[in-house]
């Protein structure tokens, strides 16, 4: 296995784990529960170095295909929003209670977007299917550049990634996750446990070490709006 096939096949990983968080529709839903879903997983980790971290993982992701496009599409509007208990957007997890929105971490992650180019304009940049998109692009130009022999680009591509799972995507999906188990989740709350699992994998793999958001906790905020709320581990 080279180099340029392992980022081509991580590159493909991201980008199926970011359709899980896309609104399901019927043709997504099916596409979720389907064999050509399951084996696009399975056949991208066969070409993974931490392959066998994630054999047990992918066996309860396997759960998604007892769901039907209606519970799908319920456990969406009742927890994928921003005024949910436990919305998809990062910058949500690093509040305090009546703490001013996080500005400062949201530019930082915009400033990833633009540095490579990418779109973010249907939704917050810090939204999960969105960071999800950002890897899949970054970690598809280093398969570009290791294919054409461009070393030194796909340095600055795995610079990228490491950088980006430290400072942002491998911090937060974890309080995430257990938001979803709190709130009574069972659709999502699979898919981001095997997503807690691949992004440990990669971290392991990139040898970086996120500070993750721990203390989960809902607190009143204003009226009729709460929020998750963590604080990173020492």
């Amino acid at each position: 296995m080279n180099n340029a096939e392992t980022a081509f096949n991580r590159s493909k990983m991201y980008r199926l784990l970011s359709y899980c968080f896309f609104y399901p529709d019927e043709e997504l839903a099916d596409f979720l529960k389907s064999k050509t879903f399951f084996n696009e997983i399975e056949s991208a980790l066969k070409r993974y170095p931490l392959e066998t971290e994630l054999a047990g993982p992918v066996v309860n992701l396997r759960k998604l295909q007892a769901f039907n496009v209606d519970q799908a599409v319920d456990e969406h509007v009742r927890f994928l929003t921003l005024k949910s208990n436990c919305p998809p957007y990062e910058t949500e997890y690093y509040r305090a209670a009546a703490s001013v929105f996080s500005t400062g971490e949201m530019a930082d992650i915009a400033g990833f977007y633009r540095a490579w180019g990418m779109d973010f304009i249907k939704d917050r940049p810090d939204q999960i299917a969105t960071e999800l998109e950002f890897m899949h692009l970054v970690t598809m130009k280093e398969a570009e550049a290791l294919l054409k022999s461009e070393n030194e680009n796909a340095a600055l591509c795995i610079s990228a990634e490491k950088k980006f799972l430290e400072d942002h995507l491998g911090r937060w999906v974890n309080v995430f996750a257990e938001a979803l188990s709190f709130h009574g989740s069972s659709f999502y709350h699979t898919i981001a446990l095997f997503l807690i699992e691949w992004l440990d994998a990669e971290c392991k793999y990139l040898s970086v070490s996120p500070q993750k958001v721990a203390g989960f906790k809902i607190e009143e905020v204003e009226e009729e709006n709460q929020f998750c709320l963590g604080e990173a581990n020492a």
